[in-house]
């Protein structure tokens, strides 16, 4: 609640779970006209070094990124934490910077963390934004809502030293490895096998103790042979050498706790389960403190649609891989995770709910949802940029849309236009082509114009969505 003693204009709207007291400096959020604004009151450190306008005693601030900087000194709470191999975690990415109230109304009096600035260079990019902006709207929304639990800031699917670098300066907690440019391809046998004995005979000697001359590796009946170890080893062995490499130059002194996720999903090929045994031990007997690995699954893990392959292969395969996570002590990461109803009991069950989930897309979609309810000719207008654009997105993401099956909007009423949301093709056309959408200034600025008009609805119906995803996990 507001202090009695805090005095707002007239015009501004509280935030009453802000209200928050540092030492002498009262601190307080509001709405005024169009912009939420910061209003300090007191004195002390925290009030002198907030930028603003002093009006009748009373510091205005902006939400800038210095004033971030400024309160994440002095209220803890407002900095994303690490929080390690034991607690369920939800990536959930804001690719508009508008829905960490939403993700945070979800989440409330569940056992999960939520990771709330998550973004990947990728969606950096087609957004024109950069982390600076992606940790601000997360920490304004934690002070703005009051939220003391804890919240995380992922740098997603990093590929280069220099990506880690500027998540790491940005405040990030977790580091998301993106290992698909390291992964080798997978050589024919006899090459592999040759190119295994060509390895330096110190460290094939140390691959044959390590795994040819084990029949129970950690209990997990993994056998190998040096047919299947050389294939490994040509694939996975230079992503190893990279995960390290990230971790001792730059995650070990970071100067705080990190959550480091190493990501094997970016292929076409699926982790065979030995594999995942090979990159957690080595990553283990490096010394590497990583949190959670992402395996390629089987099945298809489609963009904004539910999982496409056969459960009971599913379900074989993920206890396989949740068998050697529980014997290292990591997470398993389940990537695409947005809408994977089908799956989401199996990944809860077989991990006794210590997982990571990713999800970002469905966020954008829900927003896309409430324009095609609630404005109509806006939507028409993104559904057909988002069509003459299709071709040029498909190129950052893959999917199974087939453009064919999507009725035309001249078809359809406009009391239809949500069901566009519930149907595969058309939901995949939107998820794919939100970069594409925003780089046409004037669609931008009136989807934007529309999101804050509609927050409530906004934020309603992503709530309830997330709620979905975190009930069918079994949370």
């Amino acid at each position: 609640m507001t202090s009695p003693q805090f005095k707002l204009p007239n015009s501004a709207t509280p935030y009453p779970e802000s209200y928050v007291q540092a030492k002498d400096t009262r601190l307080l959020m509001a709405r005024a006209g169009a912009n939420d604004m910061l209003y300090a009151e007191g004195q002390g450190p925290l009030f002198q070094e907030l930028e603003g306008v002093v009006e009748q005693n009373v510091k205005i601030c902006p939400l800038t990124s210095d004033n971030r900087r400024i309160v994440n000194r002095h209220l803890p709470f407002t900095r994303p934490s690490a929080f390690g191999r034991e607690h369920a975690t939800l990536g959930l990415g804001d690719r508009l910077g508008l829905c960490s109230d939403a993700h945070l109304q979800a989440v409330k009096g569940h056992p999960i963390k939520p990771i709330l600035a998550q973004q990947s260079i990728r969606e950096l990019t087609l957004m024109h934004r950069n982390y600076d902006q992606v940790m601000d709207a997360a920490a304004w929304s934690v002070l703005r809502n009051g939220w003391h639990e804890g919240w995380g800031a992922d740098g997603d699917h990093l590929k280069q030293d220099e990506e880690v670098a500027m998540a790491l300066r940005a405040g990030c907690t977790m580091i998301t490895l993106d290992c698909s440019e390291r992964l080798g391809k997978k050589p024919d046998q006899a090459e592999a096998v040759g190119d295994f004995r060509a390895l330096p005979e110190d460290l094939r000697e140390r691959f044959i103790g390590d795994y040819l001359q084990q029949t129970d590796a950690r209990g997990l009946d993994l056998i190998f042979t040096e047919e299947s170890l050389a294939e490994i080893v040509a694939v996975y062995w230079p992503a190893v050498e990279f995960a390290v490499h990230i971790w001792f130059e730059l995650l070990e002194g970071a100067g705080r706790a990190m959550d480091y996720e190493i990501s094997l999903d970016e292929t076409l090929a699926t982790t065979p389960p030995a594999a995942h045994y090979f990159v957690a031990n080595e990553l283990t007997k490096a010394g590497v403190s990583y949190t959670s690995l992402a395996p390629r699954f089987v099945g298809e893990f489609q963009k904004g649609i539910d999982y496409l392959g056969d459960l009971d292969e599913f379900s074989e395969d993920f206890v396989a891989h949740a068998k050697i996570a529980d014997a290292f002590g990591h997470k398993i990461s389940v990537h695409s995770g947005s809408d994977k109803f089908l799956i989401f009991p199996l990944v809860g069950l077989h991990t006794a709910n210590r997982f990571h989930l990713k999800t970002a897309g469905t966020s954008w979609l829900e927003g896309v949802r409430v324009l095609a309810r609630l404005e109509p000719a806006l939507y028409r207008r993104l559904h057909a940029r988002a069509l003459d654009t299709f071709e040029d997105a498909s190129a950052y993401y893959q999917v199974k849309a087939d453009l064919s099956k999507i009725r035309p909007l001249s078809s359809v009423d406009d009391s239809e236009l949500p069901l566009y949301l519930t149907e595969e093709d058309s939901r995949q056309l939107l998820h794919i082509t939100y970069g594409l959408l925003f780089d046409d200034p004037q669609l931008a600025s009136a989807m934007m114009t529309a999101f804050g008009k509609h927050k409530s609805a906004y934020d309603a119906g992503l709530a309830s969505h997330i709620r979905k995803h975190i009930t069918c996990l079994g949370l």
